[in-house]
């Protein structure tokens, strides 16, 4: 059988969540087990667990506290996660940690959880770090020390742990009103907080979110920002809040947020990527009129994201974008111009858009587009280059209603 460690996962909640274990696995081990057998994985694995493999012995320890093809059976873990320590696995001393705190399959003990996630965390657990940092802020199983705890959620936090990134945030923004040896460890630095805060919250952790997004709407740490509060209150499922803060906005600083959120969505930031939300709200705010979600829409037919690759509806969206003056969709216009891609190939067209492009860009991004239109020219006569630089010199950018 290969030798494959099962991932157990814990939350910050401290609450041992399930491990996967193959579907196919899980289907033979249940009709296995509705026949009173032990399931073959299950006694291969033991097997190997007897004879002293420390992989073996946690992943029957991960299987018996998630009740994956065996029966949920806490004191078995228990057993499996202690061998598994013994050797000096982390994981299992970080997962028999929170069997100790939590009094499953053992009688509580907040002293034996706090020896186990020392052991691991000195071995780099992440999530023993955060652990042990909550029992030395709280005082459980040692006496309480906020400076030992501020220790273990740092190192926690930059090894990525979420649950200590949102407990250092919410130390920082809340400086003044902590206990005293914590606000003298860590004075009020709402930069810092909102530091922390994003990178729990671009990790999908919802607390993170939504003070994040409190943060913004507040100007805490960050230039206010009613865009992002929207945003990042919606991301964590907070709908009274981001009420709250749209009741503040136009109607366009709405669509701008719906444009931010869609963008979370595309790329994947604090949510699992999905091109289908994205395009939701990409269709959204471009409909209200939101330039860069015009863009961004006409960018996903482009591409392919999440639809059928349109060119036609690609250039039908970069033509409103750039019709406002969003110089990313005039130079993505001259492109489809230039190569006749959803539309009829055009190089005055193209010209056009180039050098409208080119007056609006960023100083970085000027050169490449001029670099394009130059390109164009030599392919263009005298008499094109002249009209096309004419219908630059009248265009004028529309409004959001036209």
């Amino acid at each position: 059988m290969p030798r494959i460690r099962l991932v157990a996962l814990l939350s910050i909640a401290l609450a041992l969540a399930a491990a996967s274990v193959g579907c196919r696995q899980e289907q033979e081990a249940e009709r296995q087990a509705a026949h009173g057998e032990e399931p073959s994985d299950v006694k291969a694995r033991k097997k190997q667990a007897a004879q002293g493999d420390a992989t073996e012995q946690f992943n029957l320890g991960v299987m018996h506290a998630n009740g994956k093809g065996v029966p949920l059976d806490y004191s078995e873990a228990v057993k499996w996660f202690n061998f598994a320590a013994d050797q000096g696995d982390p994981e299992a001393q970080f997962n028999l940690g929170v069997l100790y705190q939590e009094g499953k399959g053992v009688p509580q003990n907040h002293a034996k959880a706090v020896k186990w996630y020392r052991l691991a965390a000195s071995q780099g657990n992440a999530g023993a770090q955060h652990n042990l940092g909550l029992m030395y802020y709280r005082g459980w199983g040692v006496p309480q020390d906020y400076a030992e705890a501020l220790t273990w959620y740092r190192r926690a936090a930059s090894e990525d742990n979420a649950g200590a990134q949102v407990k250092l945030g919410w130390i920082y923004s809340h400086g003044e009103g902590l206990p005293l040896d914590v606000s003298e460890a860590v004075p009020l630095d709402y930069g810092e907080a909102v530091k922390w805060y994003r990178r729990a919250a671009n990790q999908g952790d919802a607390k993170a979110q939504f003070n994040l997004g409190v943060m913004y709407a507040n100007g805490k740490g960050e230039p206010q920002n009613y865009q992002e509060a929207y945003a990042w209150f919606n991301l964590a499922s907070a709908s009274k809040a981001r009420d709250e803060v749209a009741a503040k906005m136009t109607p366009a600083q709405i669509a701008e947020a719906q444009n931010t959120l869609a963008v979370k969505y595309d790329i994947g930031q604090g949510v699992p990527q999905d091109y289908a939300k994205a395009l939701k709200w990409y269709r959204l705010a471009a409909g209200q009129g939101a330039a860069k979600a015009q863009f961004n829409l006409g960018f996903m037919y482009e591409l392919g994201a999440g639809v059928p690759r349109d060119y036609g509806e690609a250039v039908k969206w970069y033509r409103r974008a750039a019709a406002q003056g969003l110089a990313v969709a005039q130079d993505e216009l001259g492109v489809m111009y230039a190569n006749g891609a959803g539309v009829p190939k055009d190089y005055v067209q193209a010209y056009m858009w180039y050098t409208l492009a080119a007056s609006r860009a960023t100083a970085e991004r000027q050169k490449d587009v001029a670099k394009a239109r130059d390109e164009l020219a030599a392919k263009m006569t005298p008499a094109q280059i002249v009209e096309a630089t004419r219908l630059a010199q009248e265009w004028k950018p529309a409004t959001q209603a036209e």
